[in-house]
């Protein structure tokens, strides 16, 4: 399929998708990235939409941690994808059978779990403390820290926050979630209200037109441009605190320490997942850290 014909498809196809699913914005390029590469296979054998069967889509699947070389839980989502394509196909007519319940992939059950991991509220002391403050981009970064470490909040969350997001009289603050569209109201402390009055009075660039509060440092004047950035900002600041950060955590480390903190001190699952934007307090316990100290008194015995 030619390159100018495979994007008006994916176009059309993410159309489809927003108005039938109402599915984000933002995970538009992992979709358009696991279908380009299905179509690029299809196209590499010679195989046409109309001609698609089953045996077509398992050789793609297999291809996708070895030849892509992609995580199991990545190749599971890429199965999602693939599936979702196949009904927008048949339900457009493009596609005869309708194939996308027979696709098998890895399913998220069969990954293996991971002992979860966090910091302590010490260590990201630490990590606060070696920023130099008396630098713009070190009141920024401060800011965007502190505020990520006091309501367990992700880079994409931090970074969409608005000044009208900030009401300083009532001393809230008020963000709608990018992953999920949930709205967060939450009390803004002294301690992050300062931090964010600091950075906006005395750092942040003057007469931008922009909303955003968190901005780039150097033109062209814009919001923080995206979340890799920023977790490797924290990367620098954690080895220069001497404090080790688990190599597949960026700032995501902030939410899995602020929801296993607040866990572990009995605080209401229901009250930590609307702080943190979460629909359904389950979904707490991936992130939820273990009270190591708590676990010692539920301890059996060894047997002699």
């Amino acid at each position: 399929m030619p390159q100018g014909a495979t994007r008006t498809l994916l176009d059309e196809y993410w159309s489809y998708m927003r108005r039938i699913r109402n599915l984000a914005e933002w995970t538009f390029g992992t979709h358009r990235l696991y279908l380009t590469w299905f179509l690029e296979d299809l196209g590499q054998r010679k195989i046409a939409l109309r001609a698609i069967a089953l045996t077509d889509v398992d050789h793609f699947v297999s291809t996708l941690t070895t030849h892509r070389g992609l995580a199991v839980t990545s190749a599971a989502n890429a199965c999602i994808c693939v599936r979702h394509f196949l009904r927008f196909l048949r339900r457009t007519g493009r596609i005869r059978v309708d194939i996308a319940l027979a696709v098998i992939g890895p399913t998220l059950r069969q990954v293996p779990k991971r002992p979860p991991e966090r910091m302590s509220w010490a260590a990201l002391r630490s990590i606060l403390s070696v920023i130099d403050r008396s630098r713009p981009l070190g009141k920024r970064d401060f800011a965007i820290f502190l505020t990520a470490a006091s309501y367990g909040w992700g880079a994409a969350d931090v970074l969409s926050l608005h000044l009208d997001d900030i009401d300083w009289y009532r001393n809230t603050l008020s963000i709608v979630r990018p992953k999920t569209g949930v709205r967060i109201d939450v009390p803004l402390p002294p301690h992050v209200a300062h931090a964010l009055a600091t950075y906006i009075q005395t750092a942040r660039p003057r007469n931008t037109g922009r909303r955003e509060v968190f901005l780039r440092h150097y033109a062209p004047w814009a919001k923080v441009p995206n979340t890799s950035s920023i977790a490797g900002n924290l990367r620098r600041y954690a080895g220069k605190a001497g404090v080790p950060l688990p190599a597949r955590y960026g700032m995501k480390i902030f939410r899995c320490t602020y929801i296993g903190e607040q866990l572990n001190r009995g605080v209401p699952p229901k009250v930590v997942a609307e702080v943190v934007g979460h629909s359904d307090t389950r979904s707490l316990s991936r992130y939820a850290g273990i009270d190591i100290e708590r676990m010692r008194t539920c301890a059996l015995p060894v047997p002699q």
